[in-house]
């Protein structure tokens, strides 16, 4: 399964993608969203009227990088109102978005947008949240998927 993190969860959790190899899950890839929109992105915002973000996840989308994909966004909240806008409007299919911006542009409004996703999502309400959070929230995944039916990692 393909996982689609932003940058900033990679600084947030020094492991990286790492923790996926850990808990023993076939992970295809790894992409970090900020990176994926490479140099021409500020100028494509700037055309746009647009963030790097926003355009991370839309050339994500236009590879195919979002369909099947486990989406974390921790820190900009345009990314994660993208993702929504995308999925809504473009068919853009996650298999999960967890939804954590913080701050107090956005945040609150894009985390709400999520909670009407089409697809399966994780948000903290409010304008709380982070890469921190976002990685917790993957690592908690991971072990609840690793466990075996008695609990214990298997």
């Amino acid at each position: 399964m393909p996982a689609l993190l932003e940058a900033y969860i990679a600084k947030a959790s020094p492991e990286g993608v790492y923790l996926f190899m850990y808990y023993g899950h076939n992970i295809h890839f790894a992409m970090f969203a900020h990176m994926l929109a490479g140099r021409y992105a500020p100028a494509r915002a700037q055309a746009e009227n647009s963030t790097r973000a926003s355009e991370a996840m839309r050339k994500a989308h236009r590879l195919g990088a979002l369909d099947g994909a486990i989406v974390a966004i921790g820190n900009a909240p345009t990314a994660l109102l993208e993702t929504v806008r995308l999925a809504r409007e473009e068919g853009a299919r996650p298999a999960l978005v967890i939804g954590v911006p913080v701050g107090f542009v956005s945040a609150a409004e894009s985390k709400e947008a999520a909670r009407e996703l089409p697809v399966p999502f994780i948000v903290a309400r409010g304008r709380k949240g982070g890469s921190p959070i976002a990685v917790a929230i993957i690592h908690a995944l991971l072990l609840l998927s690793s466990a075996g039916e008695d609990g214990a990692k298997g």
